[in-house]
């Protein structure tokens, strides 16, 4: 069985946070959040210090009428996706999460099966790329998967089914899968880090990263 990762990512400044924040639109609904007109720049990653996600932290919504309430297992219906952060770590960029629902009978390797819960399986939401934020997309296209996340700053596609694979575009690996489970009080919780440093960071410093973490 895979192994949560404990490690600490690299982050970034509470003014990236807050510029993603003034380019997003504050729906109230699933599928307006997930909307491409808010799509961020990408940014220089900066070394200040913040909480990073860890187990046990509980996922809440990152924005609409529901901004900070608990994500419960009825949250969302299978083929929805939101935007999350793990409670009161909403500072650090580095930490948002994009929380997707498939039907569980679709998820394949090398997605970690133990890392999901009920279908729900959870991405960082900053692409591999520049950084912008990915989003949720029922558009069908040939070879794509569906649904599938997208960047729409360069057009880069992932495959929520198999680890957010990339399928198209230039980003240079997937987004990193986040471990999730569902409490007993029905709340998806983080149950650990990322699976490797979220967002663009240079290969050199990767290639160390996964040495230093080789399980």
């Amino acid at each position: 069985m895979a192994e949560t990762q404990e490690k600490q990512p690299k982050n970034v400044s509470r003014r990236r946070l807050m510029q993603w924040l003034l380019g997003m639109s504050a729906a109230g609904t699933a599928g307006a959040m997930l909307s491409s007109a808010g799509t961020i720049q990408s940014m220089q990653r900066q070394s200040k210090s913040e909480e990073p996600v860890t187990a046990g932290d509980r996922l809440v919504f990152a924005l609409g009428p529901n901004k900070g309430q608990a994500i419960r297992h009825d949250s969302i219906l299978i083929h929805e996706a939101i935007y999350v952060f793990p409670e009161n770590k909403d500072s650090n960029h580095d930490n948002l999460i994009f929380l997707v629902r498939l039907d569980p009978k679709t998820l394949q390797p090398p997605t970690i099966i133990e890392w999901t819960a009920e279908g729900f399986v959870a991405y960082s939401a900053n692409c591999t790329h520049l950084g912008c934020t990915v989003n949720f997309s029922h558009e069908a296209m040939e070879g794509v998967p569906y649904p599938h996340l997208h960047c729409p700053c360069h057009g880069g596609i992932f495959d929520p089914h198999r680890s957010a694979l990339v399928v198209a575009g230039p980003p240079p690996r997937p987004l990193p899968q986040l471990p999730i489970k569902i409490n007993e009080q029905g709340e998806l919780i983080a149950a650990g880090w990322f699976k490797e440093p979220p967002g663009p960071i240079p290969e050199s410093e990767l290639q160390q990263w996964r040495q230093k973490n080789k399980s």
